[in-house]
């Protein structure tokens, strides 16, 4: 401050009498008196509380976003193996010969499962 510079302070912690903290920022600006000198300082304190609490949710928003995307790319992926396997599978069930022991399989997977699984 002895320099004469304006000072802003983003990052720091104030203590309540009551042992709890919280954060402000702060900007201390020089005083001159009329030959130029430095005479004091006016510090401006801003708590900063609810931006600080807005910060911390919107980033937690914008992981859980992140989050969503890649378990849709993940899904998305799976499903495309499974449209694979599935197409590759009913082509080797309609070679199969009907009276065969996997005869009705292919009528078996072209219904929907019915009751919960074992």
């Amino acid at each position: 401050m002895r320099d004469g510079i304006v000072r802003r302070v983003k990052d720091e912690i104030f203590w309540r009498k009551d042992g709890t903290s919280f954060p402000i920022e702060y900007t201390s600006t020089p005083v001159r008196d009329e030959k130029g000198d430095l005479a004091g300082a006016v510090v401006v304190f801003t708590d900063v509380t609810d931006r600080k609490l807005i910060e911390t949710r919107m980033l937690q928003s914008q992981k859980m976003e992140t989050v969503g995307k890649l378990a849709g790319g993940v899904a998305h992926e799976f499903n495309s193996i499974l449209t694979a396997i599935i197409g590759q599978s009913e082509l080797l069930l309609g070679d199969l010969p009907p009276e065969g022991p996997l005869g009705n399989a292919r009528a078996k997977s072209a219904r929907p499962p019915t009751g919960p699984r074992p």
